[in-house]
């Protein structure tokens, strides 16, 4: 039969093996649980950044919209004071200049939408 000091120093290495092991779950428990805050944090920050981006572009496409269509009153009220009747220019340069000035105020406003958005 085993004697009385192996069986004591089986009983002390038992004892030394389930502290560690239990030190070991209950460190890796509080790792994982940090780990899983941390997780949430970054997921919470990373919807919250998308939430705000997709805000920022709808309000850019709503006012993008909304200038297009005062743009578009505008030149109805214009062409109305001459006459009541759509005005044509009889010169074409004219009416390249007026698509220009038209094209190059559209891309500055959807410029402006590119920054809302990315801000």
């Amino acid at each position: 039969p085993p004697s009385r000091p192996r069986r004591q120093l089986a009983a002390i290495a038992a004892e030394v093996v389930r502290k560690a092991v239990g030190e070991s779950v209950s460190n890796l428990d509080i790792l994982i649980r940090k780990r899983a805050e941390v997780a949430s944090s970054i997921v919470d920050s990373v919807f919250k950044q998308v939430e705000r981006r997709a805000v920022a572009v709808a309000l850019a496409e709503v006012s993008s919209e909304e200038w297009k269509e005062e743009k578009r009153q505008k030149k109805g009220g214009e062409r109305k004071r001459e006459g009541g009747e759509e005005v044509e220019e009889s010169d074409g340069k004219v009416k390249e200049e007026g698509r220009a000035e038209e094209e190059e105020e559209e891309e500055e406003e959807e410029e402006k939408a590119e920054r809302v958005a990315e801000k």
